[in-house]
């Protein structure tokens, strides 16, 4: 999923937790949480500096369960330290959910809708088992991305849900 998609379903996550559990978020907070919980992309940044391209961040420590729950501890203790438990909660369910919006790629393979991902993305397992995901070729990816019309559609309408709530939200 792109940085744009996983801003906007973090977005609705967080909209719909204070709603459901009546939890009062500040703006500042709010911004922390869409930060952190996409954090986990820093990886990408990492891995361009020691050559791995496209979705070879995914193998990365910062891409598992486990390393998120390693992430979620620092920010709880550093950044969170005065923040209720609730969005504490909130920040760990939005960290987690940013794996699951990598793996739907492979989902979507796996149900033949979408094209050209036979590997998983997320490391589900780490540090019991341990794999790395494939490495594309750059032309292998300009491929892929003109066959992603499912993901790409289904990504533009959690956008514009997003979009839309925030206004709901900053016009109420």
């Amino acid at each position: 999923m792109s940085p744009l998609g996983h801003l906007a379903t973090t977005y609705i996550i967080a909209f719909a937790f204070s709603v459901i559990f009546n939890v009062q978020m500040s703006w500042y907070e709010l911004i922390l949480i869409l930060i952190f919980a996409n954090f986990i992309d820093f990886d990408y940044l990492i891995g361009r500096i020691f050559g791995k391209k496209g979705e070879a961040h995914h193998g990365f420590i910062t891409h598992t369960p486990f390393g998120v729950f390693i992430l979620w501890l620092i920010f709880v203790f550093t950044v969170f330290y005065n923040s209720s438990v609730e969005i504490k909660v909130l920040l760990l369910i939005t960290m987690m959910a940013h794996l699951v919006l990598d793996e739907i790629q492979y989902i979507l393979y796996r149900a033949g809708i979408q094209p050209d991902t036979p590997h998983k993305q997320i490391n589900w397992l780490y540090p019991i088992h341990k794999h790395k995901p494939k490495q594309l070729e750059r032309k292998k990816a300009k491929e892929i991305a003109q066959k992603m019309k499912p993901l790409l559609i289904s990504e533009s309408v959690i956008i514009l849900i997003a979009i839309l709530l925030f206004v709901w939200n900053w016009v109420s």
